[in-house]
């Protein structure tokens, strides 16, 4: 890390910092509205909208959670991995970040690891591609609604 320490003030002085800086602010506000749009009103999850992070989270309602719930994996050696990491004692919300891996392909990372006595993950705005961007935000969506639905 001492190159990038070593480097800071002199990128700090730049005169194109603020602009970038700007831009930059501008970019993740505009992602985290687009994930509002997606993500907001489920029934059983708050989107907790970011101000100025590259990522967002989802907390579940106290309530929302139980360990019947599943979302159907992607094939037959996914199930298998799945089954087998299910056999643990897992958080609520870790047995929810599995099987969105295994159903649809989408990482996000539990708030349990976070050491929060909250349930739910967190998500990147970092995507750069505006559609795969938009998928993942109707994907997790649905994902959310069909777990929770179980």
């Amino acid at each position: 890390t001492s190159l990038p320490q070593a480097v800071i003030p002199r990128v700090f002085r730049d005169a194109r910092f603020l602009d970038h800086l700007a831009r930059r602010q501008a970019m993740y506000a505009a992602r985290a509205a687009e994930a509002d749009q997606a993500l907001s009103g489920i029934q059983g999850a708050r989107f907790v909208k970011p101000n100025a992070a590259f990522y967002f989270s989802m907390v579940f309602d106290a309530d929302a959670l139980h360990e019947g719930q599943k979302l159907k994996p992607m094939n037959t050696g996914v199930k298998a991995y799945l089954d087998g990491l299910l056999q643990s004692p897992l958080a609520p919300d870790q047995r929810f970040v599995y099987q969105l891996m295994a159903s649809k392909g989408l990482c996000v990372v539990p708030l349990s690891s976070f050491c929060s006595p909250l349930q739910g993950f967190r998500c990147t705005l970092l995507e750069t591609d505006d559609k795969r961007r938009q998928w993942i935000f109707k994907t997790l969506r649905t994902a959310i609604e069909e777990f929770l639905a179980s």
